[in-house]
């Protein structure tokens, strides 16, 4: 038995073991930097490909690549063939001044690996290396090798050395050699050479030696074109194998259960965070980061002065128009309290859960490794779950006090294991109902069925069980590998500018760039089927609609128009607007802008007009509005009702009615009707939503009434697009019936229509001066 949330469980369950994980590595790096790696040696007549450069190339992909996909292991790097002596083992014995291991540099003592290294790399200067012919071999492996056992003692690594270097060594004797390997071997350290130049590259004595000492230690030889082709490749992140849970599948309420270990099996890679530092820091000092530290202060919204101290602050959840607080007591309370764990809830034929409904990554649940009891039990559940093709319903939690999920296991099977595979189930309120069009009804043609077949037959990525392009197990992230090659071009040439996608990006994850592809292929195949899709199919050449843009005044240019003339072209239809409606002129009934306050009593502001006029052009500063301006007023009105930090409905539904009389009484003939339609409309469906229906419907039988008899025109075009009362059916707070609404173009003008309150006299002669 085991204890697990306070219930005695019945579990298969010996002992619980650990997964094998990745062991750090520690690795030191040999360069040879003798006087001979300068010149250039291999059949390339390039002087820049001297052993020198080849081996600084293949340190500096070795290193980039453990700081993208390994950054936790321990690099340390000497060079042999220096004219400098410094490493652990540079000493004298017994006043002996002769100095044991000679012309051995350590550059950089094992450790965590830093980009500061790569830079490093660079500081190895050619008059370090103009007097010493030749490097010796097993003086600088023995010096590693002591590097490596002083720092890892008897702690868990892999321990590796990679000597990267040309033929141009000191005599080795094979005794010595000899000895060493198996002295490496016993403390588990393998040896790796990388050549560079022609080494390694013929069947030379020294190879051949070099090969043998290689295999003795479990390491490898590899030229230095194979070297550089390799470490280019892109790979993935070594990744440690963390369970997310550890715990039993508890079956019932009697504390019986199937011990589980539950993985992360997919999970999205994102880009390393980004952190702030100061742009003006020297970063030139070795102690000097750059970091910054964040202060934040807090003040009123209406007292910038005022300066509010954390306990002073609350949160706050907008719940309707309203913002309420919640104290950090309060979120603690509504909180859910439970034990993580996995609970089986039930079975369900595995036909019953639509593919849509796999959400969030994927899990793979095993038995704790090493348990064969716990193996058993779990084999016969998947088993059993296969032959009878369910999945399991379970409730997945993965942490204490986390929110719970509902989600379901499905059996997997492998050659060398089963598994369980778990998929997070969304909650009703995480689907979208949305409805689409069934393509039932669409009739096409036997040639046209014909034509797409073969269409799909020859764009099959998988043509034998042996090819198969664009694998996601094969299909690496373009954008990702992208970000870390400008990465390492920025850090290492800070004035540089991003440099194009790499090549080696291109073939590896753009296939269709690259002519050897199997994508690229099926590409330049296609071309006839596409031809003959292109005969059998109406296609029409879909034209791009070239989008205006907005021209401001901050963007101003020498040439440019001047802010007057940008504000004039803006604003144009409120400058015709304002012509008629403030200046006195009398144009086709129009009546001066002091008597729009007799129109609407609740628009009586003498400053209505100069206020709005005032809100059109502030919002070319792009504030939010706070009136509705003649400019646009849908934007405005549509601004205002949707405020949070304050409600501004009434007074939106107040302005609306009033630059609706207004674009009215200023529209010379049908000038300002569409805009004076679309305010409408939209103040109709701004009443519906903030339940202001009974302002509307009482503003619409005045408007009815002054236009049936003033302006027929512009009533038609309201009947025209059906813009009527609104009904108890699409608001709950309207006395007007379905009915009513759809008689009210129809009714007479003495018919009565249901409202809360009759209408005032004032109300009643709303439009009356409007003639």
């Amino acid at each position: 038995t085991s204890q697990h949330n306070n219930t005695t469980h019945l579990c298969l369950l010996s002992t619980m073991t650990t997964l094998p994980l990745r062991p750090k590595e520690a690795v030191i790096l040999i360069q040879n930097i003798s006087k001979n790696t300068l010149v250039n040696n291999s059949s390339s007549t390039d002087a820049s490909c001297t052993p020198m450069i080849t081996s600084k190339k293949i340190i500096e992909l070795y290193l980039a690549g453990k700081l993208k996909y390994a950054s936790k292991d321990e690099i340390g790097i000497i060079t042999m063939g220096s004219m400098q002596t410094k490493h652990v083992l540079a000493n004298t014995d017994d006043g002996d001044e002769e100095m044991q291991y000679k012309n051995i540099e350590e550059i950089q003592a094992i450790g965590a690996l830093k980009f500061n290294l790569l830079k490093r790399m660079d500081t190895v200067q050619e008059e370090n290396v103009r007097n010493v012919a030749r490097g010796n071999l097993l003086e600088a492996l023995t010096v590693a090798a002591t590097m490596i056992e002083r720092h890892t003692g008897k702690r868990k690594y892999s321990r590796r050395i990679f000597v990267v270097t040309d033929d141009s060594l000191d005599p080795i004797d094979e005794d010595e050699l000899k000895s060493l390997a198996n002295t490496l071997l016993k403390s588990e350290i393998n040896v790796n050479f990388l050549g560079v130049g022609k080494f390694l590259q013929g069947d030379s004595k020294l190879e051949n030696l070099l090969t043998q000492f290689s295999q003795d230690t479990e390491g490898i030889c590899v030229p230095a074109p194979d070297a550089i082709e390799l470490l280019s490749d892109l790979r993935n992140r070594a990744i440690s194998p963390t369970t997310t849970l550890r715990g039993c599948l508890e079956i019932g309420n009697q504390g019986v259960g199937v011990p589980m270990w539950i993985f992360k099996k997919t999970e999205k890679t994102s880009l390393p965070s980004a952190k702030k530092m100061s742009a003006v820091s020297d970063l030139s000092k070795p102690d000097n980061t750059g970091a910054v530290v964040p202060d934040r202060i807090y003040h009123p919204l209406d007292n910038p002065d005022a300066i509010l101290e954390r306990d002073d602050l609350i949160k706050g959840y907008t719940y309707g128009k309203n913002i309420v607080p919640m104290s950090k007591i309060d979120e603690d309370q509504l909180k859910y309290s439970a034990e993580k764990g996995l609970k089986l809830l039930g079975f369900a034929d595995e036909r019953s859960i639509p593919r849509h409904h796999y959400i969030e990554e994927v899990y793979v649940c095993i038995p704790p490794y090493g348990d064969e009891n716990a193996s058993v039990g779990f084999s016969t559940l998947i088993r059993g779950m296969a032959e009878l093709g369910s999945v399991a319903i379970v409730r997945f939690q993965s942490r204490n006090n986390s929110e719970p999920r509902l989600a379901f296991l499905y059996p997997y099977f492998k050659k060398n294991y089963d598994c369980l595979y778990l998929n997070v189930l969304p909650f009703y309120e995480d689907l979208r109902q949305f409805p689409f069009r069934s393509f039932r009804t669409i009739q096409h043609t036997d040639e046209q069925l014909d034509a797409m077949d073969q269409l799909i037959d020859e764009m099959n990525l998988a043509p034998t069980k042996d090819e198969e392009e664009l694998a996601p197990g094969h299909t690496y992230d373009p954008f990702l590998h992208y970000f870390y090659q400008c990465l390492h071009e920025r850090a290492l040439h800070n004035t540089e500018k991003i440099p194009p996608i790499d090549d080696n990006i291109k073939e590896q994850c753009l296939p269709e760039q690259s002519k050897a592809s199997l994508v690229h292929k099926i590409q330049e195949r296609i071309k006839e089927k596409t031809e003959e899709c292109n005969k059998l199919f109406d296609l029409q050449k879909v034209e791009e609609k070239g989008t205006k843009k907005r021209k401001y005044w901050f963007a101003l240019g020498e040439g440019s128009a001047s802010l007057a003339s940008l504000e004039s072209h803006n604003t144009e239809a409120e400058a015709a607007i304002n012509a008629v409606a403030t200046t006195g002129q009398q144009v086709k009934r129009l009546k001066t802008s002091n008597d729009i306050s007799s129109d609407f009593p609740s628009l009586g502001d003498s400053n209505h007009d100069q206020q709005l006029d005032l809100a059109a052009r502030t919002s070319l500063f792009g504030h939010l509005a706070e009136r509705v301006g003649t400019t646009d007023p849908v934007k405005d009105f549509k601004e205002m009702i949707t405020r949070t930090d304050q409600d501004l409905t009434n007074r939106a539904v107040s302005q609306m009615q009033g630059v609706i009389v207004k674009l009215l009484k200023a529209s010379i003939g049908d000038q300002f009707f569409d805009k004076t339609l679309k305010s409408l409309h939209a103040l109709r469906q701004g009443c519906i939503l903030e339940q202001e229906s009974a302002e509307f419907n009482k503003f619409l039988q005045e408007l009815k009434t002054f236009l049936m008899e003033n302006n027929v025109a512009f009533w038609n075009l309201v009947k025209e697009n059906n813009i009527t009362l609104v009904s108890s059916e699409e608001a709950t707070d309207s006395n007007v019936s379905p009915d009513q609404a759809a008689k009210f173009f129809t009714m007479s003008q003495s018919a009565p229509v249901s409202q809360p309150a009759a209408l005032t006299q004032d109300e009643e002669g709303l439009f009356d001066d409007l003639d």
